[in-house]
Formats: structure tokens, C-alpha cells, sequence
């Protein structure tokens, strides 16, 4: 506990003495040996053979099976990125009929362990642990949930990794899902959400929510919603003349998109451009003839442009 394990490599390695003499003292003690081999596995090989005996020590400990799905995951993902939505994608369209999709994976390795071996173990050590805890503790645990989910996604069940990320309320990954899923509308509606916010969530994601929101588009080029979040986006990035453009589309596409106007308002205000953002008040005031906020702008943006006359 006293050792910063870790937090670095070196704390890691520097660890190992504290541990092995920890197995001396309690040579059977499952727990011990699991965590071992989590926080010094760094030959994998070795990590594997201390999770072999720590099951094997104790088979009913559910932290120990815990411990071991986890770990496997973290190694798969050290390979795959599960947040390239792209890549995917593709492995999805190509496997999603097959019986075992888990074979997608085949012939690749991350430290020299086969991944479609690791998912399988994974998936195993998940059921065991399942299969000695209660619902309730399985129901409430955010850890199991996430690697679950992660491993429905790499195993191409989509509708199962989707139940898994809302219980973490991971919405970036429900987007991911649902792009792959083929829902476009839902992955936009999910990332509007996360938008509006305007959150930490939204200003720590900006690029990635770019990248969902540009792929969607290829799949629905019509949703008028997802040019206007992208707009939103591009705002945020001080990317006003991509921004402008982005919701110049949302409007060609719904020209009662009040929000999208008022964007346009705002950024040709920024720009200097007194008379185009005239032109998008008195356009929000055609179909809201009540919005406040026009009206008071508008007035503004005419005092801006006559402030040279008397």
C-alpha cells in the first residue's frame, strides 16, 4: 500500500519484492497472487500462469475470476482501439453473421497472446464470476458492467454492449454503438445530449464527438441535427468559417431551425457582418415573431450598423 503501484512502470517493477514477499508469508492466498499478477504481469505470459494459480488456489473467489476478465480485456485493448468507431465498423459489416465472431480475431496478438483467446477467457471468467456472486451485487457493479460492455462490442453483440454502457452512462461508447448498429439518429440524439450540457463530458470530447458526428453524417446526409451539433462543435473549436458552414447546411436542410439561425446570427456578429446577422434575426422573428432574444439582438446588431450615422 505504501508503494506508489501502478503509477509508473518503475513503481511497478519496484513493487515486485513487496509481493513475492508477501507470497512467502501467505504462499496461499489466492487474492494475493491474482493482484500480483495484475499490477507486475508485465511478461503476460507469466501473468496468465499466476492467474492460473490463484483460480486454482481458490475457484470459488469471485474477485480472483474478476480480476483475471479484466485483466484479459485491458490486454485486448492495448491492441484494439475500441474508440476507433471506423475500424469497427468494418470488422462488424464483415463478421456480424458469422456463429462465432469472436474469429474476427484471429491471427492477431498483442504480447504475443492471441486476442481471440483472450476475449474467450474474458467471457469465461465473467460467467464463473456471475455464477458465485448475487444479482444484485452483479446488477450494481459499474466494473463489470464497462468490461462487459466493452466485450459484447469487440464480440460484435451490439445490443447487449449498448444495455452494459447505460448502466455506466457512457454515452460517447452508446453513440459508437448505435453508429455501428446502423441507428444514426440515436448515436446524433445521444451526442445532442452530451452537447447542450455543455459539460466537462463536452469540452474533454470535443474531437471525438467531431469524429462520430462526421461518420454519421455518411450514413444520413439529410439529418439536419447532426450538421447542427457538428456546428456547435466546430464553435467550441474556434473553427467559425467550418461552423458557419455547418449550419448554413442545418438550415438548407430545415430552414425553421431556430437554433441554427441564431448560431449564424452570432457568428457573423463575431465576424463583423452586421447585415447577414441582421438577416438571420429578422428570419428567427418570421417564424418566432415572441423570441426575446432575437428581438433584443436585433436591435443591437441595427445600432452596430448605423452607429456611424446620427
Amino acid at each position: 500500500k505504501l508503494n506508489p503501484i501502478g503509477k509508473s512502470r518503475d513503481g511497478r517493477i519496484g513493487s515486485n519484492e513487496y509481493f513475492l514477499e508477501a507470497l512467502k508469508c501467505k504462499p496461499t492466498d489466492a487474492r494475493n497472487r491474482a493482484v500480483f499478477a495484475w499490477y507486475t504481469g508485465n511478461k503476460a505470459n507469466h501473468a496468465i500462469a499466476d492467474f492460473d494459480v490463484a483460480i486454482s488456489l481458490h475457484p470459488t473467489d469471485a474477485y480472483t475470476h474478476k480480476l483475471y476478465a479484466m485483466w484479459c480485456m485491458n490486454q485486448v485493448k492495448k491492441e484494439i482501439d475500441i474508440t476507433d468507431t471506423v475500424e469497427l465498423l468494418k470488422l462488424y459489416n464483415e463478421w456480424q453473421d458469422k456463429d462465432d465472431s469472436i474469429k474476427a480475431y484471429d491471427g492477431r496478438y498483442t504480447k504475443s497472446l492471441s486476442i481471440s483467446s483472450l476475449l474467450r477467457t474474458t467471457r469465461t471468467e465473467w460467467d464463473n464470476v456471475q455464477s458465485l456472486i448475487s444479482w444484485r451485487r452483479w446488477y450494481q457493479d459499474r466494473a463489470v458492467h464497462k468490461n462487459l460492455a466493452d466485450l459484447n462490442l469487440l464480440s460484435f453483440d451490439i445490443g447487449m454492449a449498448i444495455e452494459h454502457y447505460k448502466r455506466t452512462d457512457n454515452r460517447l461508447m452508446l453513440a459508437r454503438c448505435n453508429i455501428i448498429k446502423d441507428d444514426t439518429g440515436k448515436a446524433v440524439s445521444i451526442l445532442g445530449s452530451v452537447i447542450k450540457e455543455g459539460g466537462t463530458l463536452f469540452q474533454q470530447n470535443l474531437t471525438d464527438i467531431k469524429k462520430i458526428l462526421t461518420i454519421s453524417i455518411s450514413s444520413d446526409p439529410k439529418n439536419h441535427q447532426t450538421f447542427y451539433y457538428l456546428g456547435m462543435v466546430h464553435t467550441q473549436l474556434k473553427k467559425d468559417s467550418i461552423a458557419i458552414s455547418n449550419f448554413k447546411t442545418t438550415v438548407l436542410l430545415n430552414p425553421k431551425h431556430i437554433g441554427a439561425h441564431m448560431n449564424l446570427a452570432k457568428l457573423y456578429s463575431q465576424a463583423d457582418k452586421a447585415d447577414l446577422a441582421i438577416k438571420e434575426y429578422e428570419t428567427i422573428l418570421e417564424h418566432a415573431p415572441r423570441h426575446k432574444e432575437a428581438t433584443h439582438l436585433l436591435s443591437e446588431a441595427i445600432m452596430i450598423k448605423y452607429k456611424d450615422y446620427e
